[in-house]
């Protein structure tokens, strides 16, 4: 049992404290990358910077340049990951145009599980459906920075097409 408190300075009201008010609330930042050549058998950080270092958590929505079922739709291939500051830890879900009328692939990639990637290859700015080579490898945060790791697997260079959003708490 400690005996002496502690607390990390933040304060409230004494009457009705608010849910933030011993921690701060999560931070959205926007992702968007669509021009990053990547070479071959490599891969690109893509980092974002925090306005400090006491995010532990991260969820976040990613978008592929290709549309699903092949039309040009509100649905794109995609991907969700969850993040903390252990590497180790990172998950990832991910749909993948499976080429059929209304079809599509998923997986769930976990660290934990000893997967290698976190998504399918789904973030190359090429749209064709054989040309899938970049994949999300791993995604972090460390010290003031969200870090994810994009990996590209194809022998060439290859260029990164990302868009979304990032939910950090």
């Amino acid at each position: 049992m400690d005996l002496v408190s502690s607390t990390d300075g933040r304060g409230h009201a004494a009457a009705g404290p608010l849910v933030d008010d011993h921690h701060p609330g999560p931070r959205t930042f926007d992702i968007d990358n669509t021009s990053q050549v990547i070479s071959g058998l490599s891969t690109y950080n893509l980092d974002i910077t925090l306005p400090d270092s006491n995010f532990q958590h991260a969820r976040i929505m990613l978008m592929g340049a290709r549309h699903l079922f092949g039309n040009v739709n509100n649905m794109a291939e995609s991907a969700e990951l969850f993040a903390s500051r252990d590497p180790s830890e990172a998950m990832g879900h991910s749909v993948n145009d499976a080429q059929a009328i209304w079809r599509v692939y998923t997986a769930t990639y976990a660290k934990v599980a000893g997967d290698s990637y976190l998504t399918h290859k789904i973030f190359d700015s090429n749209t064709g459906a054989s040309n899938q080579y970049i994949c999300v490898q791993n995604a972090y945060i460390t010290g003031s920075t969200l870090r994810i790791v994009f990996y590209n697997a194809a022998a060439i260079s290859k260029t990164l097409w990302v868009k979304g959003k990032a939910l950090v708490w």
